[in-house]
């Protein structure tokens, strides 16, 4: 299930999954350990099936100590999404999508260290409402 129209293979697309993933991810109080462990078990795979045994790890750990529900099921599903991605025809164009997501995860989650967040008003925040938090430092006026 797409939750935009961008197509699963668009750069745009992976900052906009990465900016909604972070934003859940401070909204939950994730530890960062948890994003570092997530990006750990990625980059040790040296596989075809690296996409999947990171989402395996996700699930195992979903709602456990750190990684909470709504980060988990978001990391899950952008990663399911770029491996079910008919556009990248190769297992090495899949990894790249999936690393530059991780990484961006990372880059953004770090960036909303001491931010505030709004509450939530849309199911799914891009990488504009990312923007607008950093700018605004995430504070209603």
């Amino acid at each position: 299930v797409r939750l935009l129209e961008n197509s699963c293979s668009d750069k745009n697309r992976i900052l906009d999954l990465a900016a909604d993933i972070a934003i859940k991810a401070k909204r939950e109080n994730v530890a960062s350990s948890a994003i570092n462990n997530v990006i750990e078990v990625f980059n040790s795979i040296e596989s075809e099936i690296a996409i999947k045994l990171t989402i395996a790890f996700i699930s195992r750990k979903s709602g456990q100590g750190p990684l909470r529900r709504e980060t988990s099921r978001a990391l899950i599903s952008a990663l399911n999404e770029i491996y079910e991605c008919d556009e990248l025809s190769t297992i090495q164009e899949k990894n790249y999508y999936a690393k530059l997501l991780l990484g961006s995860v990372k880059w953004m989650f770090e960036a909303l260290k001491d931010k505030r967040i709004p509450p939530v008003r849309d199911a799914f925040a891009n990488f504009k409402k990312f923007v607008e938090i950093i700018v605004g430092d995430g504070r209603r006026r």
